[in-house]
């Protein structure tokens, strides 16, 4: 699916970053390039989330799931954040190092771009982090000398490695144990490839899911 340029006021862009990380398969050795700040939003970044967004939901079967706190590490930065002991950008760093480590215990692993993105989404009032990844291998979208997007007319899922969403709202919900009808606030979508195991241990995931009944929980 090209990505066309769209105007849409739904979705509301909080925070936006991109970080590198460089990995090739048969190796333990990552090198990681960290964005010295966030990425001011404009309408390139707000027509790439858009497209992405829609994409996600109409284009995709994702996998649902829920933190299994076996491996907390990501769950207790986003506490962090929540709680404002972390900036955003503070928060995209220990995340990018705690997937690092993840790497440098797979050999099988790959590297890649990291985009991390904060929003609300206005018909639902719900606010949602997406975690993707992304090998410019597949098509440039991103700038590698200051981890902009660049190129992001020929943007589709199949260039996607792997992608997670998480409904910050209904996650909140269940944390604190507020009435909700929801079962799960997190989902996965993968392109070409398979989703890599690492990567669902780099979230911590639990109760998965692939049935069309949780379609519309994370919506």
């Amino acid at each position: 699916m090209a990505i066309e340029k769209t105007k849409t006021e739904n979705l509301v862009i909080k925070n936006f970053v991109i970080h590198q990380l460089l990995k090739d398969a048969g190796n333990r050795v990552v090198k990681s390039k960290e964005a010295k700040k966030l990425i001011t939003i404009t309408d390139k970044e707000k027509t790439f989330l858009d497209n992405l967004d829609k994409s996600y939901h109409k284009k995709s079967n994702p996998i649902y799931g829920i933190f299994a706190n076996e491996k907390p590490e990501f769950k207790n930065n986003l506490i962090s954040y929540r709680e404002e002991e972390f900036t955003f950008y503070d928060f995209s760093i220990s995340i990018m190092n705690h997937y690092r480590k993840i790497l440098e215990d797979t050999v099988a692993a790959t590297g890649g771009y990291m985009i991390i993105c904060e929003y609300t989404k206005k018909s639902t009032s719900n606010d949602l982090l997406l975690v993707l990844m992304i090998n410019n291998k597949e098509g440039y979208v991103v700038n590698e000398n200051n981890l902009t997007l660049e190129n992001i007319k020929n943007l589709d899922l199949s260039k996607v490695d792997v992608a997670c969403l998480i409904n910050l709202t209904e996650w909140h919900n269940i944390e604190d144990e507020l009435e909700t009808d929801r079962q799960t606030y997190l989902s996965f979508v993968k392109g070409m490839k398979e989703i890599s195991y690492y990567f669902m241990t780099f979230i911590d995931v639990d109760n998965k899911k692939t049935s069309t009944e949780s379609t519309n929980n994370l919506i």
